[in-house]
């Protein structure tokens, strides 16, 4: 079995890393904002994980980016409380934030999470048309 090189594994991991970069700069652009903002890059996802991520971000895009970490729900264990956790915990922050609509029956289920489920389903439908 050949070995691969860990200076190869990061070439590849670099170019993707640049490559989703550029689409994030096109996506921005093309909505009319500008990257440089005074507060900065927050990453989130799997991918805030890498080692020198937030460098590689300021380097390519030329503004300061930090590794977010999500918060604001109590009881979390350490296992789920990584970047790569927080789209999750924002839908069920943002689904419970109307407590008469997550405590009322109905829908996807008669209890807490069936009901979390529904408004997590009808976020994502909203976003598809």
């Amino acid at each position: 079995m050949d070995k691969v090189s860990q200076s190869f594994v990061e070439k590849i991991v670099r170019a993707r890393v640049e490559e989703i970069l550029e689409l994030a700069r096109q996506d921005v652009s093309r909505a009319g904002f500008d990257l440089k903002m005074p507060a900065g890059i927050v990453l989130l996802g799997g991918t805030a994980r890498l080692p020198k991520v937030a460098t590689m971000v300021k380097e390519y895009l030329g503004t300061t980016a930090r590794v977010g970490m999500p918060h604001g729900l109590d009881g979390m264990t350490e296992e789920i409380s990584g970047p790569e956790y927080a789209t999750i915990q924002g839908l069920v922050i943002y689904a419970a934030g109307s407590p008469e609509e997550v405590t009322s029956s109905g829908g996807e289920g008669d209890n807490f999470f069936g009901n979390i489920s529904g408004k997590i389903k009808s976020v994502f439908k909203s976003l598809f048309p």
